[in-house]
């Protein structure tokens, strides 16, 4: 089964196959309001794939994070290595000092900013990755000895999941409570529905 790409508390990973066991064998479209690292998603895209989707969490940078899979792979991935890169070459502390470094930086733009959220994520304290109100990291760094698995190779193959103008999977800013505009499959700019 497929494995999501960030660790998030509350995830659904040991229970995805249950749920996905649960659902209606013809499902018309997978609705997640609560996107996290979308355990059930990539099982149901697994298991049933072409099922239009849509994804919508209030953490902006989660839903920017998979916009950017979905678009800008290739600047990702570029992004991606380079933090990998840093921190592999570092000890303990460098490893420290560069956690907290990325932690307090403002990429400008999206694939870097969407870059930094997966190495947060991925190396943060036990995958408690956490924001205050303002969108900032309060988050502590986890254990130096964690690798920095930001490299393509812990990329889902999401572009695929998204893509083509008629797969109609959408993402979607906000939550069930405050929904925004939605991005659709073929265009990056908001779409009103």
């Amino acid at each position: 089964m497929a494995r999501p790409f960030l660790k998030w508390a509350g995830g659904k990973g040991k229970l995805a196959s249950t749920i996905l066991a649960a659902a209606p064998p013809a499902m018309a479209r997978y609705i997640e309001p609560f996107a996290g690292a979308g355990a059930v998603f990539f099982a149901v895209e697994e298991a049933r794939p072409g099922t239009p989707a849509l994804l919508a969490d209030a953490n902006a940078g989660l839903i920017e994070t998979y916009t950017v899979l979905r678009d800008e792979l290739a600047a990702l991935d570029g992004a991606l290595a380079a933090l990998a890169a840093e921190y592999a070459a570092g000890d303990g502390e460098e490893r420290s000092a560069m956690y907290y470094r990325v932690r307090a930086s403002a990429p400008q733009s999206p694939a870097e900013r969407a870059a930094r959220f997966i190495f947060l994520n991925r190396t943060c304290y036990n995958g408690l990755f956490r924001v205050n109100a303002s969108g900032g990291s309060t988050s502590p760094m986890g254990a130096t000895r964690t690798r920095a698995s930001t490299t393509r190779g812990c990329l889902p193959p999401a572009p695929r999941r998204f893509s083509g103008p008629n797969s109609g999977s959408r993402i979607l800013p906000g939550s069930a409570r405050r929904p925004g505009p939605a991005t659709s499959s073929t265009s990056t700019r908001p779409t009103s529905r």
